[in-house]
């Protein structure tokens, strides 16, 4: 099955100058969350952003009832889904997000955890530029494609609101289509890069952590060592990113998109690779 076909829509110890000078830097990840419950606040909710392709919009089919139901500090927000904040189960054909959602709310019942996904089958990184080009676009046949970036921020806006939050973490699974495309293929570590960090730039969050996984299409995407090699690359080169290995992930016959079974694992190593990144575990 094409690629396309899966589109989807206390301050203690701190002096009051360190304060204030953390204030005006946006207040690290880190030290933040601390600050704010010695001095009695509620933590800030946490934010996950979800995007990516089709592997992200998840072809997964068989989930469990008790997997369905957000977990009691979860919100899911995603394009047609309302506003993520009622009780309401996770989409019948799931990505990640399930096993994901799972994971993080064990490790910090006492926050509030915010998905906000926006996924779609078939594009590239051309069609996720945060300054979208169609003509450019085009190079991997996605002109009509995006823009997506804008989009998201915007679902991320709405999913946030008025509220103070900590963004969590950009989880990311997408490649296999500039794959498909050797040209755009050997692009890919550049455009990586700047989708990085405009992310982290309009999120006013320089050290946000970026998981991705690294794609593994069939050896038939001509541009596929390439996009692997990037990424592999940009974990190295790029501060607080990690990739994920999803080689060994079970798949449907297209050999190309993850099955439930596959789906579930990948929400899992996600969850391991946030925590392992900011230093939590997560039993």
């Amino acid at each position: 099955m094409k690629d396309e076909e899966w589109e989807s829509d206390c301050m203690g110890g701190t002096t009051r100058r360190d304060f204030l000078r953390l204030l005006s830097a946006g207040a690290a990840t880190v030290a933040w969350p601390a600050l704010s419950r010695a001095a009695g606040a509620a933590p800030r909710p946490l934010v996950f952003i979800l995007a990516g392709q089709s592997n992200m919009v998840g072809a997964g089919k068989e989930l469990e009832d008790e997997l369905r139901k957000l977990p009691p500090n979860v919100e899911f927000h995603s394009r047609g889904k309302g506003d993520g904040t009622k009780r309401e189960q996770f989409m019948k054909r799931f990505g990640p997000e399930a096993t994901f959602a799972q994971a993080i709310s064990h490790a910090f019942p006492d926050r509030r955890i915010v998905l906000v996904k926006h996924a779609k089958g078939g594009t590239s990184l051309l069609a996720w530029a945060p300054d979208w080009d169609p003509e450019v676009a085009d190079r991997t046949k996605n002109r009509d494609a995006g823009p997506l970036y804008a989009p998201l921020m915007a679902l991320v806006k709405k999913a946030v609101g008025d509220r103070d939050v900590e963004y969590g973490a950009v989880l990311w699974m997408q490649g296999e289509r500039d794959a498909g495309f050797p040209a755009a293929a050997k692009e890919y570590g550049r455009h990586f890069a700047a989708l990085i960090a405009r992310f982290r730039k309009d999120l006013n969050a320089p050290d946000l952590p970026f998981i991705y996984g690294q794609v593994n299409p069939p050896p038939a995407y001509k541009g596929r060592d390439a996009v692997r090699a990037a990424q592999a690359a940009t974990e190295e080169a790029i501060s607080h990113t990690k990739m994920v290995q999803t080689d060994g992930l079970s798949k449907w016959q297209d050999n190309l998109h993850y099955d439930s079974e596959g789906q579930l694992e990948l929400g899992r190593r996600f969850a391991k690779a946030y925590l392992e990144l900011v230093g939590r575990s997560g039993e």
